[in-house]
């Protein structure tokens, strides 16, 4: 019931809330109800701080959960904790399936692109190249890329990476 009201609209969010409040209380180790209680906060309340304990309750059931440490990872990232957002976008590259692809590209491209941010730049360079071996033709994060290999002063490789993006333009 806590999915139906989250997903109607506009979402009725206290009856989500009560709904998977009893669902845990029936049975407080489903770790999938702990995640949905996350995402009511992170998505639906727009209080990223409040889903960190829900997210890590449900790590705590089901460590191996790619999707709860990516959304873990957005919760630290959006309240400023951006070490903790790293590892836990590196722990759900690590953990996703790599088919069907579109999660696994989504998860390697965010990673590279808070790595870079924070200066990670042998994290970021893995991660986007991670992308590209998945999907050869993302000129966005060759760019990205590019820009990587710039700051490391491995101008051929920029350049290498700019003529990919530039060549079919």
């Amino acid at each position: 019931f806590g999915q139906v009201f989250a997903r109607r609209v506009p979402p009725q969010i206290e009856f989500a809330i009560k709904a998977y409040n009893h669902s845990l209380q029936i049975n407080p180790d489903d770790a999938e109800t702990h995640k949905l209680m996350g995402d009511i906060w992170l998505f639906l309340r727009q209080q990223p701080l409040q889903s960190i304990t829900a997210y890590r309750q449900s790590l705590n059931l089901n460590p191996n959960d790619a999707e709860t440490h990516f959304r873990l990872g957005q919760c630290y990232e959006k309240t400023g904790q951006l070490e903790p957002a790293l590892r836990e976008y590196q722990e759900a590259l690590n953990l996703v399936p790599k088919q069907p692809v579109q999660p696994a590209l989504h998860f390697a491209s965010t990673l590279g692109q808070l790595a870079m941010r924070m200066n990670q730049l042998p994290i970021a360079e893995h991660a986007f190249v991670q992308v590209l071996i998945m999907n050869r033709a993302d000129h966005q994060v060759r760019f990205l890329l590019s820009q990587v290999y710039e700051r490391e002063n491995k101008l051929e490789d920029a350049s290498r990476e700019c003529s990919y993006v530039i060549g079919p333009l």
